[in-house]
This record gives C-alpha cells, sequence and structure tokens, in this order.
C-alpha cells in the first residue's frame, strides 16, 4: 500500500482523459474522470482554512513527524557528516563516512504499510562509503548493500529488491510543488520594516497561520504585493547590524508562520549573518523558497539557495524547485524539501527540530497546513474504485461563465457539454470506461499524441468535486503538474 499517496494530499491524479465526439464541429472535447485510487476530495482551496488543525493519526502528519529531508535530485555530501533523523533521496545519494537517522529510533516491525521504520530511501544510486543508518534501508535494485552499516542496536533491514518501498517520490514532489505554489499566492498579514520592526497587516488564515512575504527578486524591487512586501536585508542576509530578532516596539513572531521567499528564477539567494530563526516556533514555521517570475509570481524554473549563516535556520524548509547549498558552519534545523542537496563543508550535520528545541508532533496544534483532512473526508490509498461523492459537501460554485458538468458511469459515454472548448486532437481518441468526469471550460493550446496517451501541453481545468482550477498538464503521466491557479 503506498502509503505517501495519501501523504501531502494536494492535487487529485489524473489518469488518461476520455473524449467525446461533438458531431456539429466534427471535433473531439476533451474530459478527465476523477479516479479515488489514490487521494479521495480533496479541496485545495482550503488548506489553509482547516480549524481546528487535526493531526491525530494523520497519514500526512506521519510522513511530516518521519522524514528530516526528502531530495527530488541528488544528494551530495563533502564527508563526516550526518542527518538527526531519517532521509529519502530521489536521485544519487553520495556520502562517505554519513549516518542517518542518527538521533531517533526506529520501528521495523511493519514495514509493508508503515514509515516509522525507515531510516533511508534511495531512488537513483549509492556512491560512498561507511554510511551507518538507524532504520530500514530502501536501494536501487542492483546496489551493493555493503556499503550500509546498521547503527548499534538496530536490527532493520537493507533491501535492494523494494524499490523504495510505501514512498513514492513522484507523488511527493508534485504535491510539495502544489503546496509551494499555494502559499506563495497568500496574501502577507505581517510586515517587516528596514529597522527590524514587525507590523500586523492582516489577519491570520483560517487556521491560524500568519504570512510574510520578502522583498526579494528583481533586486528587491517585487511587485505581487504593493506596501506589503517586508525588508529582508536584516533578517536574510545579516545587512545593518545583523538580525537579533523583531524590534520590540513592534510584533513578536506568531507561533504559526509561513515566510515566503522568492527568487528570480535561473538565479541564486545568498542566506548571511546569523539567529534567522530568534523568537520563532521551529515546529510551526515554513520558510518557502520559490523561483519567481519578472513579475513576482511563482515560475517554473529553478534556483540556487546558498545558506552561510552561522547558526541554524530552523523550521520547515520548503524548496521543491530550490538547489541547497549548504555552507560550512551551522546548518537547517528542522525539516528540508528541496529539489538538490550539495553540502560543501566536512563536519556539517542537518539537524532536527529539537536541535533547537523545537518539539513536534501529531497531536500538536502546529500543523503543517498541507492537507485538510476531516474526519468525513477519508484518503484511499489503494483501492482502484471510484465511489460517488457526496454532493451535499461539494461547494457552490458562483462565477461570469457557465460551467456545464456531465457524469457518466459502467461503459456509457458522456454527452459533450454545451459551450465546451474544443481540444484538437490529432489522432482519433480512445473511450475508456468512465466515472467522475472534469471537464475543460477553457485551453490555451491545442492537444496532441504521443505514443504512451494523449498529451497535453497548456490547459485549463475546472474540476466538479473539489471546486478548484488546474493549469498545464504535465508531459505524460496523466497527473496534474504545478501550474495550478487558485
Amino acid at each position: 500500500m503506498k502509503l505517501v499517496s495519501q501523504a501531502l494530499l494536494l492535487a487529485t491524479v489524473v489518469p488518461a482523459g476520455l473524449f467525446a465526439l461533438d458531431s456539429s464541429s466534427e471535433s473531439w472535447k476533451r474530459y478527465y474522470r476523477r479516479s479515488e485510487n489514490k487521494v479521495s476530495r480533496m479541496h485545495l482551496n482550503s488548506f489553509l482554512d482547516s480549524s481546528p488543525d487535526i493531526c491525530n493519526h494523520n497519514p500526512t502528519e506521519n510522513l511530516y513527524s518521519q522524514f528530516n529531508a526528502i531530495i527530488f535530485g541528488d544528494f551530495v555530501t563533502a564527508g563526516h557528516d550526518s542527518v538527526s533523523g531519517p532521509l529519502a533521496v530521489k536521485g544519487m545519494f553520495y556520502a562517505f563516512d554519513f549516518t542517518v537517522n542518527k538521533e531517533h529510533s526506529s520501528d521495523c516491525t511493519n514495514l509493508s504499510d508503515d514509515l516509522n521504520g525507515y531510516g533511508l530511501v534511495v531512488g537513483g544510486s549509492v556512491v560512498g562509503s561507511g554510511i551507518t543508518v538507524n532504520g530500514a534501508v530502501y536501494l536501487p535494485p542492483g546496489s551493493d548493500v555493503t556499503v550500509i552499516k546498521k547503527a548499534a542496536g538496530s536490527n532493520c533491514p537493507t533491501y535492494s529488491n523494494q524499490n523504495t518501498g510505501v514512498f513514492d517520490f513522484a507523488q511527493i514532489q508534485n504535491y510539495a510543488i502544489d503546496a509551494s505554489i499555494k502559499f506563495s499566492s497568500e496574501t502577507p498579514s505581517l510586515y517587516l520594516d528596514a529597522s527590524g520592526k514587525l507590523s500586523r497587516i492582516g489577519q491570520p488564515t483560517d487556521s491560524g497561520y500568519d504570512i510574510i512575504t520578502f522583498n526579494t527578486c528583481r533586486n528587491q524591487s517585487c511587485p505581487p504585493f504593493p506596501g506589503k512586501m517586508s525588508d529582508p536585508n536584516q533578517i536574510l542576509f545579516g545587512k545593518n547590524g545583523g538580525w537579533n530578532g523583531p524590534q520590540p516596539t513592534g510584533e513578536s513572531w506568531p507561533t504559526k508562520l509561513i515566510i515566503n521567499v522568492p527568487v528570480d528564477t535561473g538565479k541564486k539567494i545568498q542566506l548571511l549573518g546569523s539567529k534567522q530563526s530568534l523568537g520563532m516556533m521551529p515546529c510551526g514555521t515554513i520558510f518557502n523558497f520559490y523561483p519567481s517570475s519578472e513579475d513576482g509570481v511563482y515560475a517554473d524554473g529553478r534556483f540556487d539557495l546558498f545558506r552561510d549563516t552561522t547558526d541554524q535556520l530552523a523550521g520547515t524548509i520548503l524548496l521543491p524547485k530550490g538547489d541547497i547549498n549548504d555552507g560550512y558552519t551551522g546548518g537547517f534545523a528542522g525539516r528540508i524539501i528541496a529539489a538538490k542537496y550539495t553540502s560543501f563543508g566536512a563536519g556539517t550535520q542537518m539537524f532536527d527540530f529539537a536541535a533547537l528545541g523545537g518539539v513536534c508532533s501529531s497531536s500538536s496544534s502546529n500543523c503543517f497546513p498541507l492537507h485538510n483532512d476531516p474526519n468525513t473526508d477519508t484518503a484511499i490509498a489503494e483501492s482502484s474504485t471510484v465511489s460517488e461523492p457526496d454532493t451535499t459537501l461539494l461547494p457552490t460554485v458562483s462565477v461570469e461563465e457557465t460551467f456545464l458538468f456531465s457524469t457518466a458511469t459502467d461503459t456509457t459515454e458522456p454527452p459533450p457539454p454545451a459551450n465546451t472548448a474544443v481540444l484538437e486532437g490529432t489522432c482519433s481518441p480512445q473511450i475508456d470506461q468512465d466515472s467522475h468526469i472534469h471537464k475543460h471550460h477553457h485551453h490555451l493550446k491545442p492537444a496532441c499524441c504521443n505514443i504512451g496517451g494523449y498529451h497535453h501541453h497548456h490547459e485549463l481545468l475546472f474540476c466538479e468535486y473539489d471546486d478548484h482550477q488546474h493549469e498545464e498538464i504535465n508531459d505524460g503521466d496523466y497527473e496534474f503538474d504545478h501550474g495550478i491557479q487558485f
């Protein structure tokens, strides 16, 4: 069972779509069916609107509390380093004399559907020696398992024939990108001026998270929130005398905080100075670094983050499109979700929340807001059956354009609804059995076919059952990509 397909529950997974022929125009129109085999009825527009936070026995929180770092590319260290908690690396894991899950214990009695025993997961390749792991290890097929040493007292296995176990990198990566996009679009509720005074300029989200967005793109002339972009020079770059926390004449850091840091696409940001996390609650703080367009909004690109701080940067460090270049002093303390990680300094350690006094438990009020899991909305991990949603729970849509929906079951082909945008496919589509159907109300580029199925470049989809829009479907795996509009 793919437990991690429940985690980071941020996007509806969509398989190959359904076409229907419009006899009036002799053109094909595109529909999507909604498959609930991985995620059930998640509402993207309510990430931050769940009150109270629900953590207990939550599969999403299980992932967050379990892994110290999740890296979607390569993880390269200079040697003699360690990570306090479990580590997941999608690409190459390059390490010598390295310790994984140094500060945690692992229970490996139920690895088939439980992440609690996991210590190290590698999806690409392993290069190195003297790698000590506390917990179960999942290496790519054909890997040399002799490079792994069990930590003292650990009886957990090392696999090279189980792939990544129940860990699903592809879904985690897509969902992390979706979360970063969502956070970046939130209007700031706090403002930090050049003197270090923190002021309230809005209200927290319904789940209690305050938002602060720094003026770090376009040479500190970011346009997305005029008059609300905070000054980054003291806290992020160590300028103007350095950072010693917010001025006592202003606000203090809230216990639940999202810190947005836009970075010009293709550029780098270098964090300097010290005490960036002074006064923050590590378990309730999220640093969201994201690639920025010329307009200051989330862009499809990459960037580099150089951490050259003298002490620990604490919290959840979210940068699924960013490459971390870790410095010689200090470190990260909390949780890292990044595109790539490289450590230049031998002896640099990746700490967990406890290193700076953070105590993060599943019953904490500081739930990571990447989910909305009320008791009536259950995620489905492995069932391939599609069940009818309770339409009494569906949100009411009120927009200027009329959206028409169609639903079919079994082998019934749905009629094409009126006013539906036409997708000019280059080959005759196949008709699938269908249930819960989504309909595109607008598209920007025509669809084309490839060997694997129907490959769409850029279009907009309105979803009947979770009341949000998707833009830009990715390259042929039939899942929604990161270009999501909210």
